[in-house]
C-alpha cells in the first residue's frame, strides 16, 4: 500500500496530463483526502490510525508543495525551451533522471513518515491487505495478460498513443508505427510488471511485520520506497533497463518527427502544468504566512 503512495504522489505530479489542468489542480489540493480514501480501499482502519493517516498526508502535501513542486516548474519550464528548439535524447534522459530522483526523495520522505502507522496495523489488517494486494493483482492480470499476443500488444499500444497525443496531439502514421514497434519489442513487459507488483507487495508486507519489533522501519520502508526496484531478480531488472533505454529511444525519435503543431502543442502544455505546480507552491507559501 504505502510504495504505491509515494509513488502516485509523484505521478500526480509528473504524469499530469493524464487530466485537464483544472482537474489537476483540483486533485492535487484534495490529494490528502483522495488518498485518504484510497488507502482505506486497502486497509480498514481504526479511527486512531486514519486520524494519523490523514495527519501525515497533510505533513506530506505540505512538505511536497513547499519542496517538490518548485522544481517541477523548473524542470518543466526548462523542457519546454528545450523542445522548441529541438529536445535532444540526452536532454531526455536528463528529465527521466531528474523525474526518478524526485521520486526518490518523496520516497524517502513518505516512508519515514508512514512507518508509524505501517507498523500499527494488526496481523488481521495485513492480511486483509495481502488478499486485497492479491485482487488487485488478479485484475491487473485479466486486463493486461488475458487475450491473444496480437490482442494484448493492440491494447498496449492504444494505452501509449493515447497518452502520448495528451501531450503532443493527434499522431501520424509513421509515428504511430514507432510506439507499436516498441510495444512489440517488449512482449513480456505486462508479465515482468505484474511480477514485480507481487515482488514489491511481499516486501512491503515483510517490512510491516518486521517493523512492528521496533527500530528500523522508517528506514527499511524509506530505502523500499526510494529504490522500488531494489532487490529484485537481475535480470527483470535488466529487462526493465532495456525497457526504459527503448522508451526514451522512441520519445527521442518521435521528437525528431514533431510537427511544428505538435511541438507547439507540446511546449504549451509542458508551461501550463510548470505554472499550475507554482500556484500550488505559493497557496502553501501564502497558508503558511
Amino acid at each position: 500500500m504505502r510504495h504505491r503512495l509515494g509513488r502516485w504522489l509523484c505521478l500526480l505530479a509528473v504524469l499530469a496530463a493524464l487530466t485537464s489542468c483544472s482537474a489537476f489542480k483540483l486533485s492535487y489540493e484534495k490529494a490528502d483526502w483522495l488518498l485518504a480514501h484510497w488507502a482505506q480501499r486497502y486497509v480498514d482502519l481504526t479511527a486512531e490510525q486514519t486520524r494519523a493517516l490523514r495527519s501525515e498526508l497533510a505533513n506530506l502535501q505540505r512538505w511536497h508543495r513547499a519542496h517538490e513542486l518548485p522544481e517541477y516548474a523548473r524542470a518543466f519550464d526548462r523542457a519546454a525551451v528545450q523542445l522548441e528548439a529541438g529536445m535532444t535524447r540526452a536532454q531526455i534522459q536528463v528529465l527521466v533522471d531528474m523525474v526518478r530522483a524526485r521520486a526518490g526523495t518523496l520516497g524517502v520522505r513518505a516512508g519515514q513518515s508512514f512507518a508509524p502507522l505501517v507498523t500499527s496495523l494488526s496481523e488481521a489488517q495485513l492480511r486483509d491487505l495481502q488478499r486485497r494486494f492479491a485482487a488487485d493483482n488478479r485484475r491487473f492480470e485479466r486486463r493486461h495478460l488475458s487475450g491473444s499476443p496480437a490482442e494484448l500488444a493492440e491494447r498496449r499500444s492504444d494505452w501509449m498513443e493515447s497518452r502520448l497525443e495528451d501531450w503532443f496531439g493527434p499522431l501520424d502514421r509513421t509515428q504511430r508505427a514507432r510506439v507499436k514497434r516498441l510495444v512489440a519489442a517488449f512482449p513480456d513487459m505486462p508479465a515482468l510488471r505484474l511480477a514485480e507488483r507481487r515482488r514489491r507487495q511481499a516486501a512491503l508486507l515483510e517490512a510491516a511485520r518486521e517493523g512492528r519489533g521496533g527500530g528500523a522501519a522508517g528506514a527499511r520502508l524509506g530505502a523500499l520506497l526510494a529504490n522500488l526496484e531494489r532487490g529484485g531478480p537481475a535480470p527483470v531488472h535488466a529487462a526493465m533497463v532495456r525497457w526504459e533505454h527503448a522508451f526514451i529511444d522512441m520519445l527521442s525519435e518521435l521528437e525528431d518527427s514533431l510537427s511544428s503543431a505538435q511541438r507547439a502543442h507540446a511546449a504549451a502544455r509542458l508551461r501550463q502544468y510548470a505554472d499550475d505546480f507554482r500556484e500550488l507552491a505559493r497557496r502553501q507559501a501564502t497558508a503558511v504566512l
